[in-house]
């Protein structure tokens, strides 16, 4: 089997629509959690200002 760069393969994939629509859906899930991790903000206080329950900011 071939070496493959992980870039390399991503962009190959990347153009299937299917795959790129789930990709980035995906990629802003994660974004947003890392922001809202980093916010040092109380559990309690994200939960108000997100409306999510406090069990989804424990899990982010």
């Amino acid at each position: 089997m071939a070496n493959v760069k992980f870039d390399d393969y991503l962009n190959d994939e990347l153009k299937n629509n299917d795959f790129k629509n789930g990709y980035l859906n995906e990629k802003t899930i994660l974004e947003s959690s890392l922001n809202v991790a980093s916010t040092g903000l109380p559990q309690r206080q994200l939960t108000e200002i997100i409306h999510v329950s406090k069990s989804t900011i424990a899990r982010i």
